[in-house]
């Protein structure tokens, strides 16, 4: 009912007010999976903080959600680079069953904007899609301008070769 009632209250709210409705819905976690559809509606919505509040509040609640995730896939896209920033931080929390999305976070590694880049290759990490073409396009980010964007690829590479390290260890 709660659910209801806040989705209900963002009809009308103003914006600062839609913006504390949402985050609301996102810190109800995934009980709220019943609002993912209205949520993902809005993405198209003008107004770039409600779209960042948007693509993080499904990250919170849509982590078992086809339709979440597609709608942050689309996300990745956005012309705001914070939104498509959040966007990819919130696909890393699908881990392996974000794997669809792997094609837009390796085009989003050549984003202007370093958080993008970042977030991307820290999403790429927590998919875990261990491919030559995503290991290589890592490796490409070692040398990146910015520091946390090579640490965040380094750190990438490391938690997807792990893996297959640990899996070969497991199945000795």
């Amino acid at each position: 009912k709660s659910v209801d009632a806040l989705l209900n209250a963002l009809t009308d709210a103003p914006t600062k007010s839609k913006i504390l409705i949402i985050s609301a819905l996102g810190g109800i976690g995934t009980e709220a999976k019943d609002s993912i559809p209205s949520l993902s509606k809005m993405l198209v919505d003008s107004n770039t903080p409600i779209r960042v509040e948007l693509v993080r509040t499904l990250g919170n609640i849509g982590i078992y959600s086809d339709e979440a995730r597609l709608a942050l896939h689309t996300a990745l896209k956005d012309p705001k680079s914070i939104v498509r920033r959040e966007a990819a931080l919130s696909l890393g929390k699908f881990g392996q069953t974000a794997s669809d999305a792997v094609p837009s976070l390796l085009d989003a590694l050549n984003d202007k904007k370093p958080d993008v880049r970042w977030r991307s290759s820290e999403a790429l990490g927590r998919i875990k899609l261990n491919t030559p073409e995503v290991l290589t396009r890592l490796k490409s980010l070692i040398h990146d301008e910015c520091d946390y964007v090579c640490e965040s690829a380094d750190f990438a590479i490391d938690n997807i070769t792990d893996t297959e390290t640990d899996m070969k260890f497991i199945s000795k």
